[in-house]
């Protein structure tokens, strides 16, 4: 045996040794020379048959010329010589994957990992093909493996968060992503993976920003200008996601996709003919079911008149005839003639007009609407006409009238007490509003109820004085506030800094310090799930509060609704470690009490104390100095709210939930407050459905049916949204029923498709169904 391998080391080949031809080879495949390396690999094979190097640098020259099964072979007459060659296993591993074949590529990286447990690149790459293979928590569990032994590696953070995308899991890919850029902030893929992870928690701003990151470090990344016009889209600003849909097909003309959004965005704006253009591209591209759909649709509406209406006022005074005006569109490409209107049984209206509007024409009509319900009330519009063929068409719009009690309950403007206050407004606040009482004071500012030129009162709000740390909180909240746009969160209409800040806002009927305690535990509950809708909303926007408090939650028409913001924060700041200078202690968390970091959970401790004090009538911490409240909050426990009120036994692990001191212990979101608050009241819910089915009182089963339905869509329960929306088909009557078959329709397709996500769309639908069966069942 000896004397063979003496042979061996002695032979040559054109005067060079087996070692000399290796090296030799390995040099050439270095400098990129690999045909040239793959002369010295077979020399050294010709010479030594048995020799792994040689096998093994042969198949990685032939891997880099693409010719992947002769290198597979290679790797496989290594591994025939030394089964326990990790780098050969990791290789031939490596070119499965590349090649698609990734079971088989698993079982390579197996071997390799028999062989050093703690091998990265073949933890990563199990991981990465076990992506490829669509077993995502597998994979995860392998780039957790590869980041204990590297955790600077960012390509394992990348797809670790890649994996958590398709699992839904946004938040936590979202942490992934930024971990990648720490490491690498020129990562491209992971900016554009980011930003996709925000869009789909509907944070479109955050989520434009990332691909304007990503695209100034590589501006013909299509992928990313398409990300961005998609985020414009959602956010309703379609021209300029044509821009963005534009770029990218600039840079992949046969971007199917972008073709596709493209299209979409110019149906929206009603360019129905430049819509075509972009679906009929798509389809010479790649014929596809959906987009055929569509462009049938758009053919279909340039045959037809397309009516729009925009009501230009919605505001009004309960059983009082107001003149309005309503905008009318007409977006098809023919005449829409006899256009008529029917509203829906909120309203009553007279001396509505008949007309006729020419193609990509408007017209501005005048009638009388007198408002028969109150609240934010949504009002079913029917619009019917013919076009130049007397063929007749029907639309239908919803349109939402805030409609309120018109006593008259304003202090005369001659009042001493109401002159002297109004002596601190500004004149020319003065000249913008009539009717100005003053309400009250709160932190940082004075509100006062005023009625604008136009009729519709409101509550204005000022800052009590403008010194800097003032000035700071109210122009905080004037940023934060004004971008929240939901009816659980008061509406702001109006602000400006000059001539001096100032807040025009929603006027509400009190708010929940003002309504007596205890509330029964039913009440409280739906109080506070609404609530939660609100804040749910804000949090998505990545703004916590911060001072939750009774004073904090208005009503109107018995709606809670978030109001004073003056705290808030956007998350994504650095966090402050000092404690907030106005926060209530009564309502503070201890977070707040100690100086650390606030967060979502922060909030859901203040939504707590609320729902503690609701359904008690008590705070669970008191004191009667500062000192001796934080105390209280960061090291006792409350009393239990069944010994206070032993009602409240059946919500009490959900208030003590939300007064966990660790934070971790906490609800982690209010989602997931809302999914038990939805089990509670959906229980409640369910047995007055059946107290109402034996009585046969099917207006009230209704009722309770469309409730049910309502709360399981805001939690994102479909199985059970679908089978209420079924229900209610039994239980409602007239024209809602159609409306409910089409919700059903679409909960089923999103069931029997896979699609996880119930969209505001189909929410506000089904908020429309349950305002129209509640009013009914009140009739």
């Amino acid at each position: 045996m000896l004397s063979k391998i003496l042979r061996i080391f002695k032979k040559k080949i054109d005067g060079k040794t087996k070692e000399e031809w290796l090296d030799e080879g390995i040099s050439l495949s270095k400098a990129g020379k690999y045909k040239e390396a793959l002369e010295c690999f077979d020399k050294v094979l010709k010479i030594d048959p048995n020799c792994v190097d040689g096998w093994y640098n042969k198949g990685l020259a032939l891997s880099k010329l693409k010719k992947y099964d002769e290198a597979i072979k290679c790797f496989d007459k290594a591994l025939e010589i030394d089964p326990k060659h990790a780098h050969v296993w990791y290789n031939k591993g490596y070119i499965l994957l590349k090649l698609g074949r990734y079971e088989e590529s698993i079982k390579c990286f197996d071997k390799v990992l028999e062989i050093d447990p703690r091998d990265k690149y073949a933890l990563y790459s199990k991981g990465f093909a076990l992506l490829k293979l669509g077993r995502f928590e597998e994979s995860i569990k392998y780039f957790d493996k590869a980041l204990e032994v590297d955790p600077n590696y960012p390509f394992t953070w990348y797809n670790k968060g890649f994996a958590l995308v398709r699992l839904e899991r946004y938040e936590e890919a979202i942490k992934c992503f930024d971990k990648a850029l720490e490491i690498n902030p020129k990562y491209v893929h992971a900016w554009d993976s980011k930003g996709y992870a925000l869009s789909r928690l509907e944070r479109y701003e955050e989520a434009i920003k990332c691909f304007d990151k990503a695209l100034e470090i590589n501006p013909k990344y299509a992928r990313a200008w398409y990300d961005k016009g998609f985020a414009f889209s959602e956010l309703g600003v379609h021209n300029e996601a044509i821009k963005c849909f534009d770029k990218a097909l600039e840079i992949n003309p046969k971007y199917t996709d972008a073709l596709y959004s493209k299209g979409l965005s110019l149906d929206k704006l009603g360019r129905y003919r430049e819509a075509l253009q972009c679906f009929n591209r798509s389809l010479l591209i790649k014929d596809d079911p959906e987009v055929r759909k569509i462009k049938e649709e758009i053919e279909e509406k340039l045959k037809r008149p397309e009516l729009k209406i925009n009501l230009l006022n919605t505001s009004f005074i309960i059983n009082r005839w107001d003149k309005v005006e309503m905008e009318v569109v007409n977006r098809g490409e023919v005449v829409a003639r006899e256009i008529t209107f029917r509203f829906s049984d909120e309203i009553t209206v007279r001396n509505l007009p008949n007309i006729d509007i020419e193609p990509n024409s408007k017209e501005i009509i005048e009638f009388f609407l007198k408002p028969i319900a109150l609240g934010e009330v949504p009002v079913e519009v029917e619009i019917r006409c013919k076009d130049h063929l007397n063929k007749e068409y029907r639309f239908k719009e919803t349109v939402t009238l805030e409609v309120i009690e018109g006593k008259e309950d304003i202090t005369p403007m001659g009042s001493s007490s109401n002159q002297k206050i109004l002596k601190t407004l500004h004149p020319q606040l003065l000249e913008k509003y009539v009717e100005i009482k003053y309400i009250g004071r709160g932190g940082f500012s004075k509100v006062f109820k005023a009625k604008r030129k136009d009729g519709k009162e409101v509550a204005v709000k000022v800052p009590i004085s403008i010194d800097e740390s003032i000035g700071k909180s109210f122009l905080r909240e004037l940023t934060n506030w004004t971008r929240l746009k939901h009816k659980n969160i008061v509406k702001i209409y109006d602000y400006n800094i000059m001539p001096i800040p100032y807040l025009e806002m929603e006027l509400c009927d009190q708010s929940l310090a003002d309504i007596e305690k205890p509330l029964d535990p039913e009440r409280a509950g739906w109080m506070i799930f609404n609530i939660a809708e609100g804040l749910k909303y804000a949090h998505s926007k990545k703004i916590i509060h911060k001072d939750l408090k009774p004073q904090n939650i208005l009503l109107k028409n018995g709606i809670p609704k978030i109001s004073d913001w003056g705290l808030s924060k956007i998350i994504t700041e650095s966090s402050s470690t000092t404690t907030d200078r106005y926060h209530t202690p009564l309502y503070a968390s201890p977070e707040q009490v100690k100086g650390e970091d606030k967060d979502e959970r922060t909030d859901i401790w203040q939504l707590g104390v609320i729902f503690y004090e609701l359904v008690t009538g008590e705070l669970p911490f008191k004191g009667d100095k500062f000192e001796e409240i934080a105390i209280s909050i960061v090291t006792k426990e409350p009393r239990k709210p069944s010994e206070i009120n032993p009602k409240a036994k059946e919500v009490e692990d959900i208030i003590m939930k939300c007064l966990e001191k660790d934070r971790e212990k906490r609800y982690q979101s209010v989602m997931e407050l809302q999914k038990d608050l939805a089990e509670y009241l959906g229980i409640k819910y369910r047995e007055s459905l059946e107290l109402s089915i034996t009585k046969k009182d099917f207006g009230r089963s209704a009722y309770y049916c469309s409730e049910l339905l309502l709360m399981n869509m805001k939690v994102n329960n479909m199985v059970n949204a679908y089978i209420y929306a079924s229900d209610l088909l039994n239980y409602a009557n007239g024209e809602v029923k159609e409306q409910i078959q089409e919700l059903c329709n679409q909960l089923k397709f999103r069931m029997e498709n896979g699609i996880k996500d119930i969209p505001e769309e189909l929410i506000k639908k089904a908020e429309v169904i349950t305002h129209r069966i509640k009013v009914d069942s009140y009739r």
